[in-house]
């Protein structure tokens, strides 16, 4: 079956990277600095793959960390990770996370599973000391009352740089593969609260009466996620069903043949039937205008639930509702019924999680 196209694509996590170092290592050590450059453009490089990446660069004093702080906010990143890359005063890396406030989360990844201690020099060794200042910046942190998390591993090179006395190979290794999964988690959770603080979700009637668990209050839900509740009326729907063509109803109803399988009479249960051609017809025409309903007012969720009195156009409207919020939720569009704002919401969040 050919999966269908999504009309809302989750949002990539803006995603802030920097490395740190001492400056006085440079002039000391010839091709220290563009080796640790390059570990963290290799980072760059596989963090691209889950977000939109910003990577600041080296940051080796107190000056430049304020730069990087005041650099990262002007991207607006959701996330920031700092790249251990070898000894730093912790310095260097505070005012980053003082004037960037979004989640720090501090990466100490080696680069290598043992040095070569036989042929190693000062120099060699800084460029895999990377776990000598991290717990320097988890103290600095908090005292400062920063938040913040750790990854712990191997760096994962696929490929020995120049340069090197030791074999940096490592990204079959569990402690890289293990790494880059927790690396990848993150990147993913801040997607989700990205797309979350940028989405749109409407709430088409009521919740379900007595359901007291799903009553939820729009005003938290927006303070709490950053999302915005569209209140819909039965009536926009409405407005809408008298606009399909047949021609959209038949294009529906192939799309649904396609996707479903359409049962036959149960043999147990009498109320269980197949679907007869009026019944589909009417649930692919109902689909068509919520289809519309979504592009109209821009929503990435839906929750619902209308009643309606018995043999009344709201009952029969509210009827046919399942097919199409089916089709919706399989491209991207998360409905809920019973008007279960909060379930609307965890099925975002697993949609932007992959």
């Amino acid at each position: 079956m050919t999966l269908p196209t999504p009309l809302k694509q989750p949002k990539k996590a803006r995603v802030g990277l920097y490395s740190v170092g001492l400056e006085a290592y440079w002039e000391q050590f010839p091709g220290l600095r563009a080796r640790l450059t390059e570990y963290g453009k290799f980072i760059e490089t596989r963090m691209s793959a889950w977000g939109e990446v910003f990577n600041y660069g080296l940051v080796d004093t107190e000056s430049a960390g304020r730069a990087a702080g005041e650099w990262l906010n002007a991207h607006h990143v959701d996330l920031v990770f700092c790249h251990a890359a070898t000894y730093a005063t912790s310095s260097t890396v505070l005012p980053v996370h003082q004037l960037c406030s979004a989640p720090a989360v501090f990466l100490n990844l080696q680069p290598t599973a043992r040095l070569n201690y036989d042929g190693s020099t000062t120099g060699e060794w800084l460029a895999h000391c990377c776990a000598c200042p991290v717990p320097e910046f988890a103290n600095a942190l908090n005292r400062a009352g920063i938040p913040f998390r750790v990854v712990s591993g191997l760096l994962g090179l696929p490929a020995t740089p120049a340069g090197s006395l030791t074999d940096e190979v490592t990204y079959e290794r569990p402690e890289a593969v293990r790494a880059w999964r927790e690396i990848e988690g993150w990147v993913r959770a801040a997607s989700a609260r990205r797309t979350l603080r940028g989405s749109r979700f409407g709430f088409l009637g009521n919740t379900y009466s007595g359901m007291l668990d799903l009553y939820s209050d729009f005003t938290m839900i927006q303070a709490q996620t950053g999302l915005h509740v569209e209140v819909l009326e039965l009536g926009d729907l409405a407005r809408l069903l008298d606009e399909v063509t047949p021609g959209e109803v038949r294009d529906t109803r192939a799309e649904v043949e396609a996707m479903f399988e359409l049962s036959g009479d149960s043999p147990s249960d009498p109320i269980a039937r197949r679907p007869t051609d009026e019944q589909l017809d009417w649930s692919c025409r109902v689909a068509v205008a919520q289809e519309r309903l979504v592009r109209e007012f821009d929503l990435d969720a839906l929750s619902y639930y209308v009643h309606g009195a018995p043999g009344s156009e709201d009952e029969k409207v509210q009827a046919g509702f399942i097919v199409g919020h089916s089709l919706l939720t399989a491209r991207g569009v998360p409905c809920a019924g019973a008007g279960d704002l909060r379930t609307a919401v965890a099925l975002k969040i697993c949609d932007s999680l992959g």
